[in-house]
């Protein structure tokens, strides 16, 4: 009984590099057609995109679901090279296809498989961010873990930091380095931004039932700082993070995409959405029970007859619908069954402005009502009008919801315009001709070869669109 489809969540899956060899802008982008995985880049060419370098299939084999791509220069080479996070919720948690993969660029814009680079780790991934976080000169990556395979809301404790070595040879030092990690829950996003101006790369991590969760580097080391900053009940289904000093105050602030309010499932800090998971029936296989408040009292949000079929055990219990009709969850298991189950809560369903206050001080506001009709996966940022003032262009969408819920579709794309010092004004399509139908899950900007700026938006099951701004 997942809340929604985690196959429809598709990748943070379109990114831009400046190939060393044409000095033009290569796009690389995954996209789900109709349950096949298509990796595939294009290159920038005569004025227009087309079909180029990798069709990334394993010998016919069912590719895992790629869920992070990330280009990565090692310090030094000039090199573009090609990180890919496998992840999903289809797989055996031991299945090999999950681990992550490596494309080694020869600097001619042809990419190789890399089978030793990367430690054996079988993880069902979500992102994959680089930075120096420790200052010696060299690439550092974080992985964020996403789920373990079937057995949802659970995670590994394998959100890795990667340290590199070599040339492109990662090692796994998260025990040494950021112990705290291994236990950060269902990562879905992370950014690199120095939060506190100390001149160091901190870790802001954002997830599904997460708080906003802050990694402060300590000398080199990365500690979870997130109490008393302004972001406790910050739980919530958040989807992605973006980063700009969009005050203009000198430090950085973020923008996070969350699930939005345009659903039955409504959530507050006294009334959170909640999930309990445990083998309840003891047949070997995880059952998450959401819940959601109706008034002051806590039910399951499921009807008798969704919640028997995955536990059969109840049927007995509960024979007539009036029985069940008015239990809440504590009514429907026993404290002995409940003992041991991972409960998780979700206070904040807003994709919201996190404005940073100085001092390790932040405040969560949300953002314009526009931006709440769906959630939100897609983020960039830059000033679009040309007033000096840093905007925010966005998307998202989700279809993979359950049928009592309906779809969550109602985004064509979001801009808002940035006045200076924190506030956003959404603007209608009518003005900024911004249309983008579909699940967007990721947006990038760049600049063409006619120096146009260009917004790139990748779609789970559709092709990547693009749009030209205006001067």
């Amino acid at each position: 009984m997942l809340p929604h489809m985690l196959i429809y969540s598709g990748a943070k899956n379109s990114l831009l590099a400046t190939s060393t060899v044409t000095d033009l802008e290569d796009a690389f982008t995954s996209v789900v057609l109709r349950e096949l995985l298509v990796e595939f880049s294009f290159k920038r060419l005569s004025g227009g995109f087309m079909s180029n370098l990798i069709k990334l299939i394993w010998n016919q084999m069912p590719p895992p679901r790629t869920w992070a791509l990330y280009f990565l220069m090692p310090m030094g080479i000039g090199i573009m090279d090609l990180y890919v996070v496998s992840g999903g919720n289809e797989f055996k948690e031991t299945d090999t296809l999950l681990q992550d993969r490596l494309y080694l660029n020869n600097g001619k814009g042809n990419f190789v498989k890399s089978s030793d680079q990367l430690p054996q780790i079988i993880s069902s991934g979500s992102c994959v961010k680089s930075a120096d976080y420790d200052n010696d000169g060299d690439l550092d990556l974080f992985v964020g873990g996403r789920l373990i395979p079937n057995q949802y809301p659970y995670t590994h404790p394998t959100v890795i930091s990667y340290k590199m070595t070599a040339r492109d040879h990662f090692t796994d030092v998260t025990s040494q380095k950021a112990a705290q990690l291994e236990a950060a829950g269902m990562v879905t996003d992370a950014i690199w931004a120095d939060f506190n101006s100390d001149g160091l790369q901190d870790l802001i991590l954002v997830g599904e039932w997460m708080p906003i969760t802050l990694f402060e580097n300590k000398n080199g080391k990365l500690i979870n700082s997130s109490e008393d900053k302004g972001l406790n009940d910050s739980e919530g289904w958040w989807n992605s993070i973006a980063t700009a000093d969009f005050d203009q105050d000198g430090d950085l602030d973020f923008i996070a995409g969350n699930f939005g309010l345009n659903s039955q499932l409504k959530t507050s800090v006294k009334h959170p959405v909640s999930i309990y998971a445990k083998d309840f029936d003891e047949n070997g296989s995880v059952d998450p029970i959401l819940c959601c408040y109706y008034g002051d009292k806590n039910y399951p949000a499921f009807s008798k007859d969704d919640i028997q079929q995955q536990l059969s055990m109840l049927k007995n219990r509960f024979v007539r619908y009036s029985e069940y009709a008015d239990l809440t969850i504590d009514k429907i298991f026993t404290p002995e069954e409940f003992e041991g189950s991972k409960i998780l809560l979700a206070k904040n369903f807003e994709t919201s402005y996190i404005e940073n206050l100085g001092n390790n001080q932040f405040r969560i506001t949300p953002l314009p009502i526009e931006t709440q009709l769906a959630p939100i996966y897609g983020i960039t940022t830059g000033d679009f009008n040309g007033d000096g003032n840093l905007d925010v262009v966005m998307g998202g969408n989700f279809t993979g919801s359950r049928v009592k819920y309906g779809h969550y579709d109602a985004l064509k794309g979001v801009c808002l315009l940035g006045d200076g010092k924190g506030n956003f004004e959404f603007i209608d399509v009518d003005k900024s001709g911004l249309k983008v139908n579909g699940e967007i899950r990721d947006i990038d900007s760049f600049v063409n070869y006619k120096g146009e700026k260009t917004l790139l938006f990748s779609r789970n099951n559709d092709a990547p669109q693009l749009f030209k701004l205006n001067k």
